[in-house]
């Protein structure tokens, strides 16, 4: 049997008809109580788990196919989560997990000037440099929108005109809300800190410029933040076709960062650019001097008082495009996962 729930339901009564039957009857899938389910003005159902492809053949995100009962032909494992009173309660194929607030904002950094990747000698800014067709913007707004997230606050700085107007122009599949940093050229924390007061934590935070094959911002929220946690990392334990160099490197005592640095020695993962965090964030960016205020230096402070936690991205490919050679490695990404055979559209 196969399900599927559009994002772009809100008709909740709706999702009652076409879901109902097949969710809350079906066989070996645990569900939220019966009285629940009768009241579903507070409830809505959607995918949040990593599948295999955030992108699909006809180029649509994954939307949440999930196959039971179907040997050989998919056997991929999704969780729905039905979200009610801000709370969530994840079943994976019949085993319940913990309850953990819903994530549903992220804040995308998309100021920056994009000279290392050519953007300024181009004339065109960084969020709007196309992969896959695609600009970066639109790739960070897809993954954003597959983990479950109904609104996006996206930093703007370089040709914020620009910029906003582009984005104005995707198709309205979450809500979008701008600010603009008062100077891009600054550190990127700049820029974070001046989206603190749209901010709703916990919220995912993502970089522009950081392309994933598959949905990844779930796996940061798959147990609860513990209450002395004010904030995960998603890092690479094996990362592939990276620059080292100019990294941002991880240290880590089990799950909890120790350290992080670009120049740390010694090292066991690398910052993969993707966060949950509380808004522990912004005292952490305060105590920090406007000219060294990144996003790095942030999680440095929260790192130094054993808050801030760590996720693995797995085996789950990303690239973070900086270079003309990380572009062509974020376009060879992108055409693997359309080229992928797991039936998802």
């Amino acid at each position: 049997m196969i399900f599927q729930l559009a994002y772009e339901l809100q008709d909740l009564k709706r999702i009652e008809t076409e879901v109902g039957e097949q969710l809350a009857l079906g066989p070996g899938i645990d569900r939220p109580s019966a009285e629940t389910l009768e009241n579903l003005d507070g409830v809505a159902f959607e995918p949040v788990v990593r599948m295999r492809g955030l992108y699909t053949r006809c180029g649509s995100p994954a939307r949440g196919i999930g196959c039971i009962g179907q040997a050989g032909k998919c056997n991929m494992n999704v969780t729905w989560r039905a979200t009610l009173r801000g709370e969530t309660r994840a079943d994976v194929l019949g085993i319940k997990m913990p309850i953990v607030p819903a994530v549903t904002q992220t804040v995308i950094l998309a100021a920056g000037f994009g000279s290392r990747l050519g953007s300024a000698a181009s004339g065109v800014p960084k969020p709007l440099m196309t992969v896959g067709g695609m600009p970066l913007v639109a790739h960070a707004l897809r993954h954003a929108r597959a983990s479950g997230c109904e609104e996006a606050i996206i930093v703007v700085g370089h040709q914020a005109a620009r910029v906003k107007a582009a984005i104005e122009a995707l198709p309205a599949r979450l809500r979008v809300r701008f600010v603009e940093t008062a100077n891009p050229a600054l550190p990127n924390g700049v820029s974070l800190l001046a989206a603190e007061p749209l901010a709703a934590p916990p919220f995912f935070l993502q970089m522009v410029d950081h392309v994933f094959g598959d949905v990844s911002l779930p796996r940061l929220i798959a147990t609860p933040l513990a209450a002395d946690e004010a904030g995960r990392v998603l890092v690479d334990r094996a990362p592939r076709d990276l620059d080292l160099d100019d990294a941002t490197k991880v240290r880590r005592s089990g799950d909890r960062v120790t350290a992080i640095a670009k120049g740390l020695e010694p090292w066991d993962a690398i910052d993969a650019g993707c966060f949950v965090l509380t808004a522990a964030i912004f005292e952490a960016l305060r105590r920090v001097p406007d000219s060294e205020r990144s996003v790095s230096a942030g999680m440095r402070h929260l790192a130094a008082c054993g808050t801030l936690g760590s996720v693995e991205v797995g085996s789950t490919e990303w690239v973070d495009t900086d270079t003309p050679a990380d572009l062509a490695l974020a376009e060879s990404l992108i055409q693997r996962s359309l080229n992928c055979q797991t039936p998802l559209c």
